[in-house]
This record gives structure tokens, C-alpha cells and sequence, in this order.
């Protein structure tokens, strides 16, 4: 298999050798080179031209071909360098649109305004407008929601006197509703007055720890206020609960339509107001600057109800409920102890990397494990050992090349997902930077004592070593144990005999629990003889018969009935099959000493 793997990796590399520009550089030049010499040791001579000339064009020929060749090397490299630079646009193109923060420039106008310069594309994604619009004068200023323009205007200028700062305001959307949007402005020049900066959409940032426990709402309770509408669906009363919630007064609400006053981050079309009865989510900030989130809802208002209220909408604090269940997702895909992902997570990262992965590249998992960490734990105390975890964890994430997820998988086991992997040394070089991550000893605060901890490593390779999450886990983890049972240091690749001696164990481990009552487990007897070549006795051997794996010794199986708890039983077993072999002997006459051999 390795070597399958190594023929695969040695034509790969060939092929790309042969597609570096340098190589084809030098490979064009030696054949126009030759071209050169043989076309004019071949021309010069035949040419109609009396020899004085030929002598000449002769003297010139070396400094022709230098001139050519300068004249090549510049359109070469020169073509080099117009690719590289293509090639790194259309990478900056595709992580600007596929990014989720809009990147724009700002330039201060003479009149005291600013207008932007140039936006990244993704804005059309994100807010629904165009490049074209959102370069278009007062074209920033206009969709600021109203009640946050003069807090903005003031925010802004604080780019005069500062160099960076950062600013939350309701922004419209191009189909018209309000979205939250974080404002990172940076100063890029001061003559002229120019900002870079981010778009960043926060509508689904909507709880924050310190109004959930503010005692604001009871644990279980939901708080609800309602507002009345007209027919033209603007505010005609509102209730405290609803002020509480929204963050809104009285005498801004009134007169003004709920999709001017809440912001709705599931709604792609509110050109005729929010839809009635329908659960529509609204975030916002309450009256305290905390981030709320709410569940609005717009009913027709019954015949019968009073007043001139047509409709009346229902604002239902749910922030606590979102704030539990972003909890609960935390704790399903996250380590308590190390705040890393856990093995939930590294499931649904491979099996997304995997279908997404392009057929010319590999991935790999690496699965590493500290050697005896217990000792760590029963000499110091888990306290420290969590500790030493969590600076582990650092270390190791510092280790991973940049942009690859580490995982705790539990206690002293991590792993990582290597991606776009091309050649095997890459994956090699990434397991001697995380080995090198174990080396430096921890050092104990309280006592300078210092702990030098080991890991054992195993990988597995997509696709050589297989074609799905569970598979490529698994096979990590037994080249991983491989190398703890061999007290290797260094990491093991997953081998084709790992495996298969692993489905034996598996198979022999459920087969244990049976065996005795199958037949075939067997006793056979060896003659024990004296130095006169008499049967002085006889000695039992234990031999299981296994119908797919054969005849197997003791030291094949054994393990797998300690492992199990089973010793107990089959010496029981064996003991009174014995009994039952010496009371078959007596009465067959058949003693050890009567036969010589």
C-alpha cells in the first residue's frame, strides 16, 4: 500500500516538476538555443551575400542571440509575473465575495461629507446593493435608520482624532428592513482624509450574558408587550413591556411603522410590511444598550376590539431561551476544559471537508495522545493535570499551520484536519512541528517542578487510506495505538496489517463471550516423558479451533478474555474438562508409564 501511495506521490510530482514556470523557462531557452545555432550555421553560409558580410553577420551572431534572448527572458518573466498576479486577484476576488464582512474605502469631501470609493462585491450579497449604488453620493448616510443618525454623525467624528474606532447602527436593507451592522473604520491617510474599513452584519449577535442575568425576567417567564396599529400599520399605543423590550419610548414609536422601529433578520421582502401571523425574529438593544432578541407577531385586530386599532402585534422576549440553546450547542460540540471542538464537531468538519475536497488533492487526520498522562493526574492531582491540558492546548494550536482546526476528542487526545494536502512530506513536517509542541517541559507554578510529557501519533490519509470521516477515524486511531503498544515516540502511518489485525481483535472480542458453549475451544494433551522415554504424565495445551481464523494459541486469545473478565471462567472451564479426560483414561485402562516411546 505504501508503495502504492509513494509510485502515486513520485508521478505527481514529476508532472508538476515539468509545469513550474522556471522549468519550462529553462527547458523554451535550451530548445530555442539549439534552434538558434542550427538554423544559422545553416543560413549564414547559403545566403547570397558577398563574404565579407558573412564574416560579419558570423560576429554578430552571438551578440543577436544575446539580444533575442534578453528581448525573451523580459516577455517570459514578464508573462510569469501578469499570471501570478491574476492568479492572486482572482484569490483576493473570491475571499472578498465569499467573506462574510463587507471591505469599503472612504474619502472626505470638500463639502464635510464622505463618499465610498470602492466597496468588495459581497455587499450585494449581504445588503442586496449593487456596487454602483452604494459608490453613489449620500448613499450611506440615507439608509442609516433615523434614530441612529446623529449618534453616528458623532461617532464619525472621531475619525479626525482617532485612528481606528468602532460603531453599531441599524442599517436599511436594499429590500427595505433595518439589519445591525458593526462599523470598523481604520484612518488610512490624513492628507487626504481617507478610512478604510468593515461592514460586519450582527443581527443574529443578539444576547448578551449581562442582560440575561440581570433579573430583568424570571427563569421561566417570557415578558410580552404589545403595540396597536392603524390600518396603515403605524403605532397608535404601545404598552411598557414593550418599551422594556425594544428599547423604544413612547413618542418614537408613535406615528411610525414597526418595520421603521424593529429589525427583522429572517425576512427577505417587507416592501408591504411585516406579514401577519407569522413568527417573525427581531433583534435589537433594550433600553439598557444590551443586544435582545424577540419573537413579533401581527394580527388583525377582532371586530369587536375597541378603538381604531386594525392590527396589534406581539413582541415576546425569547434572548434567554436563544442564550440556552446557543449553550446547549456548546456543550454538544465543544470541550468544557479546553473550549476546543470535540469529536461531534471533527465529525461534521470531515464528512463537510471530504464532500467538498477536489479530486486532486488529499486530506489527512492526525490523532495524537500523551503517553501515561494518569501518572500526571495520580501524582499531581487532576487540577493540575487540566491545567497542563490547557496549556497543551496553546502550545498545540500554535503548532497546526494557520487556519486548521484543532479538536479535544476527550481528556489527553486531540486532532487535526489537514487540507488541499499535496505531497506526504507536508503532512510529515506538520507531525514534527506538533511533536515538538510536547518537547519543552511544563513547568508547575507552585513548586518549579517541571513535567515532560510524550506523544504517540497516528495519521490516515484521504483517499489512499479511505472515503469517509468514520473510516479515516478510525484508522488514525489505530495507527495512534500502534505506536503506543510498540513505545514508538514518533507518529505511525495507518498500515494495511493494522487493520486487519484489529478486525480479528473485534472479532475475537465478540466471540469470546460464546466460545465455550461452541465446541470450539479444545484441549489437546502433550506426553510428558522422563529420561528413560516414559509417559511420566501428561500436559494440557489450550487451543481455540476458530471457524474464519483458525487454529489459534493462547497468547492469541487470551487478552481478549481478561479484557473481558472471562479468565475466571475459562480456568473453571479447563479444569473440569480435564477431570473429565483423567475419569475417561481410568476407565480405558490408560495410564501414563504404560506405553514407551
Amino acid at each position: 500500500m505504501r508503495d502504492e501511495r509513494e509510485l502515486t506521490l513520485h508521478r505527481a510530482s514529476h508532472k508538476r516538476f515539468f509545469k513550474r514556470p522556471e522549468v519550462v523557462l529553462a527547458l523554451s531557452y535550451i530548445i530555442a538555443a539549439i534552434v538558434w545555432e542550427i538554423s544559422t550555421n545553416a543560413l549564414i553560409p547559403k545566403l547570397p551575400v558577398e563574404a565579407d558580410i558573412k564574416t560579419t553577420l558570423i560576429q554578430w551572431e552571438p551578440w543577436a542571440f544575446v539580444a533575442l534572448s534578453v528581448v525573451f527572458l523580459f516577455f517570459f518573466i514578464r508573462r510569469i509575473w501578469f499570471l501570478r498576479f491574476k492568479k492572486s486577484r482572482e484569490l483576493l476576488h473570491s475571499y472578498l465575495g465569499n467573506s462574510p464582512t463587507v471591505h469599503y474605502e472612504l474619502r472626505a469631501l470638500d463639502s464635510g461629507g464622505f463618499c465610498v470609493d470602492w466597496v468588495s462585491t459581497n455587499c450585494e450579497r449581504i445588503l442586496g446593493y449593487s456596487t454602483e449604488e452604494v459608490v453613489a453620493p449620500g448613499w450611506w448616510l440615507n439608509n442609516i435608520h433615523p434614530n441612529d443618525v446623529k449618534t453616528v454623525k458623532k461617532t464619525a467624528l472621531r475619525g479626525f482624532e482617532e485612528e481606528q474606532f468602532v460603531c453599531e447602527y441599524r442599517f436599511r436593507h436594499q429590500q427595505g428592513h433595518y439589519v445591525w451592522v458593526r462599523d470598523e473604520v481604520r484612518r488610512s491617510s490624513q492628507k487626504p482624509l481617507r478610512f478604510q474599513g468593515s461592514w460586519t452584519n450582527i443581527s443574529a449577535d443578539y444576547y448578551d450574558t449581562t442582560s440575561i442575568n440581570s433579573g430583568k425576567n424570571s427563569e421561566h417567564d417570557v415578558l410580552s408587550g404589545i403595540a396597536l396599529l392603524d390600518g396603515r400599520r403605524r403605532v397608535i399605543a404601545i404598552d411598557t413591556p414593550f418599551t422594556d423590550i425594544s428599547g423604544l419610548n413612547e413618542s418614537a414609536c408613535l406615528n411610525s411603522r414597526l418595520e421603521e422601529l424593529l429589525s427583522a433578520t429572517e425576512i427577505d421582502d417587507i416592501d408591504g410590511g411585516f406579514p401577519c401571523n407569522q413568527s417573525i425574529l427581531i433583534v435589537g438593544r433594550d433600553i439598557d444598550k444590551q443586544r435582545y432578541s424577540a419573537i413579533l407577531t401581527v394580527r388583525e385586530a377582532p371586530a369587536s376590539f375597541p378603538g381604531e386599532a386594525a392590527y396589534i402585534a406581539t413582541l415576546s422576549d425569547v434572548t434567554r431561551m436563544k442564550l440556552q440553546q446557543r449553550q446547549l450547542q456548546k456543550l454538544a460540540f465543544f470541550n468544557d476544559l479546553t473550549g476546543l471542538p470535540n469529536s461531534n464537531s471533527l465529525a461534521l468538519d470531515l464528512t463537510r471537508l471530504l464532500d467538498e475536497l477536489p479530486s486532486d488533492r488529499l486530506a489527512a487526520v492526525i490523532v495524537m495522545n500523551v503517553n501515561h498522562f494518569h501518572q500526571v493526574n495520580d501524582q499531581y492531582g487532576h487540577h493540575i493535570g487540566d491545567k497542563i491540558l490547557q496549556r497543551l492546548a496553546l502550545r498545540l494550536k500554535k503548532a497546526v499551520p494557520f487556519g486548521t482546526k484543532l479538536y479535544n476528542l476527550g481528556g489527553d487526545e486531540f486532532a487535526v484536519v489537514l487540507n488541499h494536502i499535496v505531497e506526504y512530506i507536508d503532512i510529515q513536517n506538520i507531525i514534527l512541528e506538533i511533536q515538538a509542541a510536547y518537547e519543552p517541559p511544563f513547568i508547575l507554578s507552585d513548586s518549579q517542578r517541571q513535567v515532560q510529557l510524550a506523544a504517540s501519533i497516528g495519521a490516515s490519509v484521504y483517499p489512499l487510506d479511505g472515503y469517509d470521516a468514520e473510516k479515516l477515524l478510525a484508522q488514525a486511531n489505530l495507527a495512534m495505538n500502534s505506536a503506543k503498544d510498540e513505545h514508538n515516540e514518533s507518529s505511525t502511518y495507518f498500515k494495511q496489517e493494522l487493520e486487519t489485525r484489529s478486525y480479528d481483535e473485534i472479532q475475537l472480542e465478540e466471540d469470546v463471550r460464546s466460545v465455550l458453549q461452541t465446541g470450539q475451544m479444545q484441549l489437546v494433551y502433550q506426553p510428558v516423558l522422563n529420561m528413560q522415554h516414559q509417559v511420566v504424565g501428561v500436559e494440557a495445551l489450550l487451543r481455540w479451533e476458530h471457524p474464519d481464523l483458525g487454529s489459534l494459541k493462547p497468547d492469541q486469545f487470551l487478552p481478549q478474555f481478561d479484557a473481558n473478565g472471562m479468565l475466571d471462567t475459562l480456568g473453571v472451564w479447563v479444569v473440569e474438562q480435564v477431570i473429565e479426560q483423567i475419569d475417561l483414561w481410568q476407565e480405558q485402562d490408560t495410564v501414563p508409564g504404560k506405553n514407551r516411546y
